[in-house]
């Protein structure tokens, strides 16, 4: 039961998703399940499973994921990386992505990225690969946040023009050597 796309961005996605489900076959997309679990007389209710599934995320959740899948998959593209390599997503891939945004944006956004990535391969019946290396970039990458956070409010006179500029900032600016002790 697919619905209307909400947005540009969902339709891409849906349009990537549809051309790499086609591409794998029915025990590439279930591998992570046992061949037991395919029995035929499960067969039936694969329909319900999917739509029960599908249901897992709020609307409004749904809608924020698929922009990061987007993102996702034109970095994918930017990169020369083919649609078939992007789901299942290798963990080299995602902690490729995850970096790519480290220290530029927070942490928790990174990690709601690659959270939307996850919801992708669920809502596809695919084995996401995200694991332990993926979690120590994620956690560098808030690392490293919180660090280019520090330095940007204490080394820059933040103030729009024409505001009280001309006071001095207090605390006053990081220089290059106090930067160094921290």
């Amino acid at each position: 039961m697919m619905s209307v796309p909400t947005s540009i961005s969902d339709a891409i996605v849906r349009k990537a998703t549809a051309e790499i489900l086609s591409d794998l076959s029915h025990r590439q997309r279930f591998h992570a399940v046992p061949a037991t679990a395919h029995h035929s007389s499960l067969s039936k209710h694969w329909e319900r499973i999917d739509a029960t599934i599908q249901r897992a995320w709020k609307s409004s959740t749904t809608s924020k994921y698929q922009s990061g899948v987007d993102q996702f998959l034109k970095f994918c593209s930017a990169h020369g990386i083919p649609l078939s390599d992007t789901l299942p997503a290798s963990e080299d891939l995602l902690c490729a992505f995850a970096s790519s945004y480290a220290g530029l944006i927070s942490g928790k956004t990174i990690r709601n990225k690659c959270t939307a990535i996850r919801s992708w391969h669920i809502k596809n019946h695919v084995h996401y690969l995200g694991d332990q290396q993926l979690s120590y970039v994620l956690k560098g990458a808030h690392n490293m946040t919180v660090l280019a956070s520090f330095v940007w409010v204490f080394s820059t006179d933040h103030r729009p023009p024409g505001s009280q500029a001309e006071r001095p900032l207090s605390p006053s600016p990081i220089t290059a050597t106090e930067y160094d002790r921290l």
